[in-house]
């Protein structure tokens, strides 16, 4: 018994220890656009609109072919009621039954089926054109966000690497103002810019967090401490692999184009199928029956069930011709809604076109920004680093008494090595950007 518990405790562990190890495995960005495309709640809601616009093609479809049904039924007559031997009236019980069936087939609508039919099917594929947007979108989501999460986990690096100096700093001047060897100040305030160091680099793992947090808000998926992502330390910041070709002809693939232009069409064969019901409608009906009853007799005796059916079977054909005259303005308000549902997938349609071109322009100016910056805090490296260099050296010699000269030095190139640190990320994702719109399709 004691061995088969210790056994169960060891499985237990290990499974929790798999668990644990599991949960810690890093993502990659294709993971987490997989992840996020996978339980997203808004596209799962834009694919049920695709899935019904095609409950909605097949209706539409059936429309077109007969209409049939059919019928049985039985029941008990009470008191007064016809003898269908004789046509005259008898006061009895009886027991009355029959089927009937029908169909109906439209010949003529003034092709209001067929428009309805195209309407439904424009719908749908622009329906689909939704769901490819709200993808692309979603990716484009979870880049900016793993960028985000990459951007401030180098920027914690070196939060570190800053505290890191400042503490050998202070320890080396603890050791020489017990000596009496330095001012007190010169300790204090090395003191005050390490409490300085540790608050950025505590703010910098606050946003790691946080960037993680709305990453995990976008996977929709509970955020844990374990959660972390794969470090993509080989990025790409040149313009390589940017189709500025099809950058330029965004307009024409975005989804969110073609979505609005196909709305455009299904509104017009809308207003195409209201204005049929305008004209008259031909159809042809088909009705088949066949009827019971327990009082019919023929020479006196009853006849059964099955005899009578075959005996009272009756079918007959309608060609029938149904012309609008007066439908309380039904007609003519469907045909009003349908010229506003064309002005508004139009306007939707500009609106679209307008905001997909401004982005853009607004991707390429703000990656010619962002290129510019990183060059710009390269520069600015380069000297903060040879300014650090000769104040540390002159610090750490004693050539001079204050710490104000080596603190400054020291923020200046913490700054510019942040502004490095963004800048490269930013032009990062600013080529995402880029690739987004020019290889969307």
């Amino acid at each position: 018994m004691k061995f088969l518990m210790m056994k169960t405790n060891l499985i237990v562990i290990f499974l929790l220890v798999f668990n644990v190890s599991k949960s810690q495995n890093p993502y990659s960005l294709d993971q987490c656009i997989a992840i996020a495309l996978k339980n997203s709640n808004v596209l799962y809601l834009t694919d049920l609109a695709h899935r019904e616009s095609q409950v909605d093609v097949s209706r539409a479809k059936a429309f077109k072919l007969p209409s049939a049904s059919a019928g049985v039924g039985h029941g008990l007559n009470f008191g007064r009621s016809i003898d269908p031997s004789t046509n005259g009236f008898i006061n009895e019980q009886i027991t009355r039954g029959g089927f009937s069936g029908n169909a109906y087939l439209p010949l003529w609508q003034a092709n209001q089926l067929n428009n309805n039919l195209k309407s439904f099917q424009f719908a749908e594929e622009a329906n689909r054109w939704s769901v490819k947007n709200e993808e692309a979108n979603l990716k484009l989501r979870v880049t900016v966000a793993y960028m985000q999460i990459l951007n401030y986990k180098e920027l914690t690096t070196r939060a570190e690497l800053q505290e890191g100096t400042t503490t050998d700093q202070v320890t080396r001047l603890r050791s020489l103002d017990a000596q009496g060897a330095i001012i007190p100040s010169q300790l204090t305030d090395l003191q005050g810019q390490y409490a300085l160091d540790q608050l950025n680099t505590f703010s910098a793992k606050q946003e790691v967090k946080a960037s993680k947090l709305a990453l995990c808000q976008l996977m929709n998926i509970p955020y844990g401490e374990t959660f972390d992502i794969t470090d993509d330390s080989n990025l790409n910041i040149g313009i390589e692999g940017v189709n500025m070709t099809k950058l330029n002809d965004a307009l024409s693939h975005h989804p969110m184009v073609k979505y609005r232009e196909l709305e455009i069409k299904s509104a017009e064969l809308g207003l195409a199928a209201a204005k049929a019901q305008q004209y008259p409608q031909l159809g042809i009906s088909f009705n088949l029956g066949s009827n019971y009853s327990s009082a019919y007799r023929l020479n006196g005796e009853k006849v059964n069930y099955p005899k009578q059916l075959s005996n009272n079977i009756n079918y007959s054909t309608l060609l029938s011709l149904n012309v609008p005259i007066i439908d309380g303005y039904r007609i003519k308000s469907q045909i009003k809604k349908s010229e506003i549902a064309i002005d508004r997938a139009k306007a939707n349609t500009d609106l679209a076109r307008n905001t997909i071109q401004q982005q853009v322009e607004e991707a390429k100016f703000l990656f010619d920004g962002a290129q510019q910056k990183y060059k710009l805090a390269e520069s600015q490296v380069n000297s903060f680093q040879e300014s650090f260099r000769i104040a540390e050296t002159r610090f750490n010699n004693g050539t001079t008494n204050s710490t104000v000269e080596y603190i400054l030095a020291k923020n200046n190139l913490a700054r510019a090595l942040n502004l490095l640190t963004t800048s490269k990320y930013e032009w990062v994702f600013r080529k995402k950007v880029l690739e987004f719109y020019s290889n969307i399709e």
